[in-house]
């Protein structure tokens, strides 16, 4: 009998079930869309139900795809679907253990994945020497700099919900600015970044020059184009390179 969940932090001690509420069953076409060749061994870390991997498969069928996954429920059912599947907490893993060569990573798919981790620049660390140098690492990761976010911490609330920027599973928040540091500091750079539009900032006409905007408990001033498109993005896409 599954308890009834009252408060957003009990989550934390519910095990979330695949097809619960469709937490392990995206396909983010978007995030494979990035590649801008096809990977030979491609590493979906997170890969919940392996959709995404499955989808990767068609699109690229020369590719040996594999998955890492953290519930186990959601890992055996990956695993009818994937090439390999690792079961397990990403952070305690031993690549080389599980049969990884340095250098034979030619594609990493990070979706909404390190800002749940609780050292992800450990992790970058640890996952550089088995990436090739040509290595395409594609990852989607939460925007704190995010205009609905602001204003309800300017307003006081800080609010952990079941889902989305402030996800209760959440451990680590970026800005975009921030995400380039994470990936510099551990030997990445970024290739390429896009921005995914909040849907629920009304649309903003393009700025001409610069314009203040102002909220119900918050302005900013002085806003151009390009910091339009940052504060209005509920997350970024980002396409990696080994440094």
């Amino acid at each position: 009998m599954t308890v009834p969940v009252r408060h957003v932090w009990e989550l934390l001690s519910t095990a979330r079930e695949p097809g619960q509420d469709g937490y392990f069953e995206h396909v983010r076409v978007e995030l494979l869309d990035l590649f801008a060749s096809p990977p030979r061994l491609l590493v979906d870390v997170g890969c919940g139900t392996g959709l995404t991997g499955l989808e990767a498969k068609r699109r690229f069928p020369d590719a040996v795809v594999d998955g890492f996954e953290y519930s186990a429920a959601a890992a055996s059912i990956a695993a009818t679907r994937l090439d390999h599947v690792h079961q397990g907490n990403v952070e305690a893993l031993d690549f080389a253990a599980l049969g990884y060569a340095p250098a034979s990573i030619d594609g990493l798919l990070l979706a909404d994945v390190l800002e749940h981790l609780y050292d992800p620049w450990n992790f970058l660390v640890r996952m550089r020497p088995f990436v090739a140098p040509h290595a395409q690492i594609i990852a989607s990761i939460p925007n704190a700099r995010n205009l609905v976010l602001l204003n309800d911490l300017a307003a006081g609330s800080f609010t952990y919900e079941a889902a989305g920027l402030l996800d209760v599973t959440h451990i680590r928040f970026f800005t975009k600015r921030e995400i380039v540091k994470l990936f510099a500091e551990t030997g990445y750079e970024v290739r390429e970044m896009q921005a995914c539009y909040d849907g629920r900032i009304p649309r903003i006409d393009p700025i001409v020059g610069k314009t203040n905007i102002d909220l119900s408990a918050v302005t900013l001033r002085d806003v151009d184009q390009a910091l339009m498109t940052e504060l209005t993005a509920i997350q970024f896409f980002v396409r990696v390179s080994p440094r």
